[in-house]
C-alpha cells in the first residue's frame, strides 16, 4: 500500500505479528543515572523494513523466484523498478479471509518484520545504503541528532517499534502492568505488536532509571498510537508516558485513500504504476483504518465523483461494489469502529504537522469508460501532500479536553515525508526533546 511514503517509494530481534516476544536486555552503562527521557520511535505506513521468504509453488511471471532464503521485501528498490514489480506485488499483498476476517500472506510467502526494541530498521530502510541512502532515509536524522547532540545510546534510551504496517490494529491490544494480555481475544493483525509496545514501554522504563518515556510517532503510526493508547489504563499512562510527540499524524484519516482503491497510487514516482500495485495497496486493512472518519469529515462529503454517483460516507459499500472490490468493504468494517478520535490520548501532547502541499480532496472520473482505472482529474486541497489539513489538525480538537498540556505546532512548509526526513526538521524535534529534558544541547 504505502500511501505514506511518497519519494522514498517509499543481535537484532526478529518478531511477526503473531508471535509474543520475549525482550532481551538492554546494555548501559551500570550505576549511571540517565539525564534523558528514553523515547521510543513509532513509524508510519511503509517505514519499517520486511523481510521475506518464498516456498511458493506458482507465481505472475516465469521469472519471479518461488523458493527462497530471507530476503528484503520492503523497501527492495531493485524489485520495485524493474521487470519484478509484479513479483514484488505477489509477494507483498494479503488476502482477507471472510470467515474468520483475517488477512493473510500469499500462499507460500513468509512475512517477518526485523530490529523490535532497536533503531537499526527505522533509519534506513534499505539494505543499498551506500547509493540510495539519502532517498531510504526515515529516522536516521532523528536519531543520529539524539546521539551526537544529546548523548542518546542506540537501543538503550532510543529505541525502535516496527511493526507490519500493512495490518489494522485489532480490537484487544491490552498487556502491560496491571492488565495481562489475553492472546486468545485478538491474535490477529496488529494485537501482538501493541501488547509487545506496552512491554517494552515498560522496558525502558526500568532500564534508564526509572524516567518516563516520549513516544515519538510518525504518520500511520500516529492513530495506531492513540488506539494503543486509549487501550491503557490511566494510572498506567501517567506511571510510563512523559509526553508523545505526534509528527503529521493522519487522525481522522485521508481523502487519498480513495483514490488508492480506486486507480493505485505510485508513489509520487512516474516510473511505477499505480494500476499494478494497486493490487497489493488495496489487500491492506491499514488502509480501510485510515479511510477518512465519520467522526471528522461531513457525511455528504463527496470523495470520488462520476457521471453517475458521488461517492461520500452514505454510500461507502457501494464504492466498493462499484470499483469491484467488495472485501474492501468487509475490511472497512472490520476497522470502522476501532479508533474515537474524539477521545483525547490522555498524556502530553505534542502534535506537529505541515502544510502548503497540495493534497488530494477528491477524484473526478467525467468519463465512465476509464473508472476505476484512470481518473480525469484530481481535486487538490490543504495539507501536507498525503493527510489533509483536517485531518493533521484534527489533535487541536482534544485541547482543554484532558488534564494534560496539548501543543500543536504548524510547519507551513513540511510536506509529509519531510516532516520527519528533512535534517532541519529533525533539528526541530531534537531541540523539543533537548526542553523535554531540562537541557540544552552539547
Amino acid at each position: 500500500m504505502r500511501i505514506f511514503h511518497g519519494i522514498i517509494v517509499f543481535g537484532l530481534i526478529w518478531t511477526t505479528s503473531a508471535t509474543p516476544l520475549t525482550f532481551g536486555k538492554f546494555y548501559g552503562d551500570k550505576g549511571k543515572t540517565p539525564t534523558r527521557h528514553p523515547v521510543i520511535l513509532v513509524p508510519g505506513d511503509g517505514g519499517s523494513k520486511m523481510m521475506a521468504k518464498l516456498n511458493k509453488t506458482s507465481g505472475p511471471h516465469y521469472w519471479c523466484y518461488q523458493h527462497t532464503s530471507f530476503y528484503l521485501l520492503w523497501l527492495n528498490l531493485d524489485v520495485l523498478f524493474s521487470k519484478f514489480m509484479d513479483c514484488f506485488v505477489d509477494n507483498m499483498k494479503l488476502t482477507y479471509n471472510i470467515t474468520d476476517r483475517k488477512t493473510y500472506n500469499t500462499p507460500g510467502v513468509e512475512t517477518v518484520v526485523p530490529g523490535f526494541g532497536t533503531t537499526d530498521t527505522i533509519e534506513n530502510l534499505s539494505d543499498w545504503n551506500s547509493i540510495f541512502f539519502s532517498y531510504t532515509q526515515y529516522f536516521y536524522h532523528i536519531v543520529e541528532n539524539m546521539v551526537t547532540q544529546l548523548n542518546y545510546t542506540r537501543n538503550v534510551d532510543v529505541v525502535g517499534a516496527p511493526y507490519d504496517f500493512r495490518k489494522a490494529p485489532s480490537e484487544c491490544p491490552g498487556g502491560g502492568e496491571g492488565a495481562p494480555y489475553d492472546f486468545r481475544k485478538a491474535p490477529n493483525e496488529l494485537g501482538v505488536f501493541l501488547a509487545n509496545l506496552t512491554r517494552l514501554t515498560e522496558q525502558v522504563y526500568y532500564r534508564n532509571a526509572n524516567r518516563r518515556v516520549v513516544l515519538v510517532t510518525h504518520s500511520y503510526g500516529c492513530p495506531l498510537t492513540l488506539h494503543w493508547l486509549h487501550s491503557r489504563p490511566q494510572a498506567w499512562k501517567d506511571k510510563f508516558i512523559e509526553q508523545w510527540v505526534s509528527l503529521a499524524g493522519p487522525f481522522a484519516g485521508t481523502a487519498l485513500s480513495y483514490e488508492v482503491y480506486a486507480a493505485g497510487y505510485n508513489l509520487n514516482v512516474w516510473e511505477l504504476s499505480g494500476s499494478r500495485l494497486r493490487q497489493e495497496q488495496r489487500t491492506s486493512p491499514s488502509l480501510a483504518f485510515l479511510s477518512p472518519s465519520p467522526q471528522a469529515w461531513p457525511k455528504d462529503y463527496v470523495f470520488l465523483s462520476t457521471p453517475e454517483t458521488n461517492y461520500t460516507l452514505q454510500n461507502v459499500q457501494q464504492f466498493f461494489t462499484d470499483i469491484n472490490y467488495t472485501v474492501g468493504w468487509e475490511m472497512r468494517k472490520d476497522t470502522a469502529g476501532l479508533l474515537d478520535i474524539t477521545q483525547p490520548p490522555g498524556v502530553s501532547m505534542y502534535c506537529v504537522y505541515g502544510n502548503g502541499s497540495a493534497t488530494t480532496e477528491r477524484v473526478v472520473y467525467t468519463d465512465m469508460a476509464k473508472f476505476p482505472d484512470t481518473p480525469d482529474h484530481v481535486v487538490k486541497g490543504a495539507g501536507d501532500g498525503t493527510v489533509n489539513l483536517r485531518s493533521l489538525q484534527w489533535c487541536e480538537s482534544w485541547r482543554g479536553r484532558q488534564r494534560q498540556p496539548l501543543v500543536s505546532r504548524l510547519y507551513p512548509d513540511a510536506d509529509h515525508m519531510g516532516m520527519i526526513t528533512k535534517p532541519a526538521m529533525a533539528a526541530e524535534i531534537v531541540n523539543h526533546l533537548a526542553a523535554l529534558n531540562g537541557g540544552q544541547l552539547v
